[in-house]
């Protein structure tokens, strides 16, 4: 099971990322592999973000380059986690030029061992 301080899978990652998005030489493989299935997927509106750990070092290196800050607004305003599925109603902070907002999305994981085999996230637009 991935290192958790957290019943859910997704906020335990969301706490990680939060660190290694402000130190992006935290975003490693092994970093991503203690959240993330070997052949883990991320999805965006369905569409493929990574198809495992290492593919998701470049993809969040490159968000954390485009802004200023970006973080998951923690606590998440709600949340569920099963045996095999886990879900989040969450906020994504970015900072960029000056500005702020925060964009709303809903995510669900699909579990193997304690560990997220596919994260789809639904921005909320």
């Amino acid at each position: 099971m991935a290192e958790d301080t957290h019943g859910n899978p997704i906020v335990a990652f969301f706490t990680w990322w939060n660190q290694a998005m402000a130190d992006t030489d935290k975003l490693t493989e092994e970093g991503f592999a203690r959240f993330f299935t070997p052949d883990a997927q991320i999805r965006v509106r369905d569409n493929l973000r990574a198809g495992c750990p290492a593919e998701m070092v470049p993809h969040y290196a490159a968000i954390a380059a485009s802004f200023d800050s970006v973080q998951m607004v923690l606590p998440v305003t709600r949340e569920m986690a099963t045996g095999d599925l886990a879900f989040v109603h969450c906020h994504t902070r970015v900072i960029d030029k000056g500005g702020s907002r925060d964009d709303a999305a809903l995510a669900y994981a699909e579990l193997v061992d304690g560990r997220i085999c596919r994260l789809t996230v639904a921005p909320m637009v």
